[in-house]
């Protein structure tokens, strides 16, 4: 295995020094962007990372890093929702269109690392999991591996769901029965086509606690409530022609953004850099069929992907 791994790492990295000298062409995260080339990601830290040579199979996860109320606020995707043009709770077809900026915004909207086995990651002791394919013809699957990625919504959080087993989270060794409950679970998710994604989370990734975080953005949520009853109570004081009082409602807009964003753990959990969480059992109330962990996977590029499908048996 460590030879395998060596040999693809170095080949790689030849790929990249030819792209360095012949290709000048990348975006501002350091990404190469012709197709079939090798490419180079720059982390915020200052992290230099390699991703292989087809885009079908990029490896490196994008490190997200906590965003703070400006960084949001004077981001220019977030300008139309705070010009009232799109709805906080606005769909189009990539999804949740606040989570999709967001997304785009920490660079989690990047490629998963398409591959033929996950045996040996998973061997390695990355978490793995099942993703019920329901509808959609085949798209969905393609989508979420080479397309654009769809930023789901979800009871425990928005965001992209799959089965993993009881103990991710729990600190023990999952046991057959547990692999079968999480099959189970995924089950319910499935279409007559009666398929899975199987998805492993890339060691080093950040995944947080469902509670902890539910606590965190809870704690956040009274700070922008408390700043939107502050500047509301405000608003009587001055004529609407005037500058403060145009000031206060500029203030009331933008903690209603922020609000939106702490009030979804999703949301919250992507803001703060989060690859992702696991939302154990005892979190679910009683929700799910079979005992499992549901995991929501934020970071795209935090996630391997086998790339068949596996079959329900």
């Amino acid at each position: 295995m460590k030879s395998f791994l060596y040999e693809e790492e170095m080949q790689e990295i030849l790929l990249l020094l030819y792209d360095l000298k012949h290709n000048p062409n990348h975006d501002h995260l350091g990404r190469f962007s012709t197709e079939g080339e090798a490419h180079l990601i720059v982390a915020r830290d200052g992290t230099r990372t390699f991703g292989p040579k087809h885009p079908s199979n990029v490896s490196t996860r994008v490190s997200g890093k906590a965003l703070s109320d400006q960084d949001i606020l004077s981001h220019p995707d977030i300008q139309q929702f705070l010009s009232g043009d799109t709805p906080y709770g606005a769909t189009n077809k990539n999804g949740d269109v606040l989570l999709h900026t967001l997304y785009k915004m920490q660079g989690f909207d990047g490629l998963p690392q398409v591959v033929d086995d996950l045996a040996p990651y998973i061997a390695q002791g990355e978490v793995d999991g099942l993703r019920g394919i329901n509808g959609g013809g085949g798209q969905h699957e393609r989508d979420f591996m080479n397309g654009d990625y769809f930023a789901g919504q979800g009871i425990f959080g928005n965001g992209t769901y799959m089965a993993t087993d009881h103990s991710v989270g729990l600190g023990h060794v999952a046991n057959p029965k547990e692999r079968e409950d999480t099959i189970e679970e995924a089950s319910m998710y499935i279409d007559t086509r009666r398929e899975f994604l199987h998805i492993a989370i890339k060691t080093g990734s950040k995944y947080g606690d469902y509670k902890t975080l539910l606590n965190q953005a809870a704690q956040e949520s009274k700070i922008h409530e408390k700043n939107i009853n502050l500047a509301s109570h405000n608003l009587g004081k001055y004529k609407p022609e005037s500058s403060q009082y145009a000031h206060l409602l500029e203030t009331i807009n933008k903690e209603a953004l922020l609000l939106s964003i702490s009030k979804d753990v999703g949301m919250y959990a992507t803001a703060k850099g989060y690859d992702g969480y696991h939302v154990p059992e005892s979190a679910m109330g009683g929700m799910n069929a079979y005992p499992s962990t549901h995991t929501v996977m934020l970071n795209r590029t935090a996630l391997r992907v086998k790339k068949t499908l596996v079959p329900y048996t």
